[in-house]
């Protein structure tokens, strides 16, 4: 059944959870989560989780330490993770699909009438329809399905989306500083990770 919801929207930078644990003795997944949130609450634990998830899907050999990881990571191209952007409005709840990464919430950056959609993923195919008026969020048929007008939808206005992707910019600047104190502890002698991360998942557009 279509619906429609009308209240604050909220937009939350988020790491997929693997589904199985991790090949590093440092860091252990959360079965009950699907999604690893960033922001500056994030305690050690997630840093470290965060940080090996980045490990398994950037070609890190299983079992390596966290020096040898960090030292990896903070040269490795391409870098990436998978994730993005979990927005909410009310029920309406749109989490990234398939193939979407960490960096596509740059794509909400100076959204605006006729401004192509974010990429978010596919199976779903997630989707925003710029309208002169308002933006209208779509959980399916974006991308190879024609854009129709027919799934469930949120409809939303630019300062909204404005206003709540500053807010998960400010949680990945915090949890860049998280991570920082992190390195410093576990790897003090590494001085590319951090600066890698920042560049790729954490400066706004214009000065990424």
């Amino acid at each position: 059944m279509l619906r429609e919801f009308a209240h604050m929207l909220s937009m939350e930078p988020v790491v997929a959870m693997p589904s199985r644990d991790l090949p590093f003795a440092w860091a252990k997944i959360d079965p009950a989560r699907q999604w690893l949130a960033l922001s500056g609450a994030g305690d050690d634990a997630e840093v470290a989780l965060l940080v090996a998830i980045l490990a398994k899907e950037n070609d890190v050999p299983d079992g390596a330490s966290i020096v040898e990881t960090v030292e990896l990571l903070g040269v490795a191209e391409p870098f990436t993770v998978d994730g993005g952007l979990r927005v909410r409005h009310a029920d309406f709840v749109l989490e990234p699909s398939c193939c979407g990464v960490l960096s596509d919430w740059r794509g909400w950056e100076g959204l605006e009438p006729g401004a192509l959609t974010p990429w978010m993923g596919h199976d779903p195919a997630l989707w925003v329809a710029t309208n002169a008026d308002a933006a209208v969020i779509y959980l399916d048929g974006g991308a190879e399905n024609d854009r129709p007008t027919t799934s469930e939808h949120v409809r939303v206005s630019y300062v909204e989306i404005a206003a709540a992707l500053a807010k998960a910019v400010a949680d990945l600047e915090g949890f860049q500083k998280r991570l920082e104190a992190w390195l410093a502890r576990h790897a003090p002698g590494n001085t590319t990770l951090g600066p890698h991360f920042r560049d790729m998942f954490v400066r706004l557009p214009e000065s990424a």
